[in-house]
């Protein structure tokens, strides 16, 4: 059953993977509020699990399926354009949610066509986009202007809003901050539910798992890190999970790994729930973010994995970058290193009193993604 009341459009053109959970987090708890009437604009993709909505969510599916994990825009974005005017006419918005730049492109002209205000959801931010040629210089400048005649910009914290202002020229801007908090559920941890997940794919019961969960691509460099753990007992098993089903290791590195059992690699996309399983039957959750890319250097609470980690009271991993460097240290919610060869050394400090490192896991996600702060703010947007 739908609230009666403002009529919120959210739009973004990109397949709903459900892995991220960024999009369904923000777009149900805006159906939450009071007095406030959420639709989608969906895109379904071939390779991955449709995201989870609440019913209070009213979907328009695009008709035409998504089979890259990035449509080329032109591809997707003009049609999705026009399927969201034929929509948008038989219910008319007073707000329009765009997610991500794509969706603020077509937000923004849905917005003007239909005289309603915008509100912008900011997933990505490129400060170098502008120097990257005539169609990113192109994409630079019309993500600041929409971005400046936005009512209120939807971000996961202060140190990410402080770097979206700089990057787009924003003076005097409305920030909502909403974590990108992992949709998990609040019952307590099944044992058969994570003892029959692991012997469905083939995870060994009696292993401690350090897991990676994200982008499975060449530029990671995920195999230094693995040639840095030949030297992890043979009690331990790392899963390497990838969110779009997309896989460019160095193979050379993985197989001899994956034969001597040391190394399981989830290539599928899995939904909410199985996630949510591997998530409680791992030991130690691995995040490691780019320190030349401010986006990822500046990832703080817009990294879906460490709240998943956290969600579970499992301890991370991480490389040294803002937020995390502090954060890890003061609460003992994990151990920040400063190269992938230190990472050995740091399961060595969290296995030494893990009871301890878990409890302070548990602490920050209560402190850090808290969804209620979030959807307090948003109330007072969609008003």
């Amino acid at each position: 059953m739908c609230n009666v009341g403002k009529v919120v459009w959210a739009v973004h053109p990109v397949g709903q993977i459900f892995n991220i959970p960024c999009v369904p987090g923000l777009i149900n708890t805006v159906a939450s509020l009071a007095q406030v009437d959420v639709c989608l604009l969906g895109v379904k993709n071939t390779s991955a699990p449709v995201g989870q909505f609440d019913q209070r969510v009213r979907i328009a599916w695009y008709p035409i399926t998504q089979h890259a994990r990035h449509e080329r825009f032109a591809t997707l974005g003009i049609g999705y354009l026009l399927f969201g005017i034929f929509c948008l006419f038989k219910r008319r918005p007073q707000y329009i949610l765009a997610i991500g730049l794509r969706g603020l492109i077509v937000g923004g002209l849905l917005a003007a066509i239909f005289r309603a205000k915008l509100v912008y959801n900011c997933l990505e931010i490129y400060p170098a986009r502008a120097t990257t040629g005539f169609m990113g210089s192109l994409a630079h400048r019309i993500e600041a202007y929409l971005n400046a005649r936005a009512v209120a910009t939807v971000i996961q914290d202060e140190q990410r809003s402080a770097l979206l202002a700089r990057v787009n020229g924003l003076r005097c801007h409305r920030f909502v901050y909403f974590p990108n908090y992992p949709l998990v559920s609040r019952d307590a941890p099944d044992p058969m539910g994570v003892e029959n997940f692991k012997m469905s794919r083939g995870i060994p019961i009696n292993k401690r798992i350090l897991l990676y969960s994200g982008g499975l691509y060449a530029g990671v460099g995920l195999e230094r890190l693995l040639l840095g753990l030949e030297k992890l007992g043979d009690d331990w098993l790392v899963i390497l999970q990838s969110h779009d089903g997309i896989l460019q290791l160095d193979r050379a590195v993985v197989d001899p790994m994956v034969a001597a059992g040391r190394l399981l690699v989830l290539q599928e996309p899995l939904e909410a729930r199985a996630y949510e399983v591997l998530v409680e039957g791992c030991d130690i959750g691995l995040a490691w973010y780019s320190t030349s890319d401010e986006n990822m250097k500046y990832v703080g609470l817009s990294s879906g994995k460490v709240g998943a980690y956290w969600s579970k009271g499992k301890p991370i991993i991480i490389n040294r970058i803002p937020f995390f460097d502090v954060v890890c240290e003061e609460y003992n919610s994990g151990v920040a290193v400063r190269s992938m060869e230190d990472v050995l050394e740091g399961i060595r400090v969290i296995v030494s009193d893990y009871e301890k490192y878990s409890r302070g896991s548990s602490f920050c996600y209560k402190k850090y993604f808290d969804a209620e702060k979030g959807r307090q703010e948003l109330q007072r947007v969609f008003v």
